[in-house]
């Protein structure tokens, strides 16, 4: 999801897996919370994150075909948090 699980409350954890599972089927609505970028701008993108260890690979599912996504500075630090701590899981490195 573009949130981890990790403090979310259930019902936003919720309501972020069924955006996915909505945009998996082609039946989720299209949002702009910040303005539509232009004529290729899909909306908000919901995606899922996870680590397979057996392969040391972090897996990303976006649920549809996507040719590029825009992210703000919350959005692009949040990735990139998202990204370490499953980084440093692979790594076997235990955050503090």
């Amino acid at each position: 999801m573009a949130a981890s699980h990790h403090g979310q409350e259930s019902g936003e954890l919720k309501k972020l897996i069924d955006r996915f599972h909505d945009q998996i089927a082609g039946t989720a609505r299209r949002e702009y919370p910040a303005g539509r970028m232009g004529a290729e701008d899909d909306g908000v993108l919901t995606l899922a994150m996870t680590t397979d260890v057996r392969h040391s690979t972090i897996m990303i599912r976006f649920g549809k075909p996507v040719e590029w996504i825009g992210l703000g500075i919350a959005e692009a630090e949040y990735l990139r948090d998202q990204l370490t701590e499953r980084l440093m899981d692979l790594r076997g490195i235990t955050a503090t």
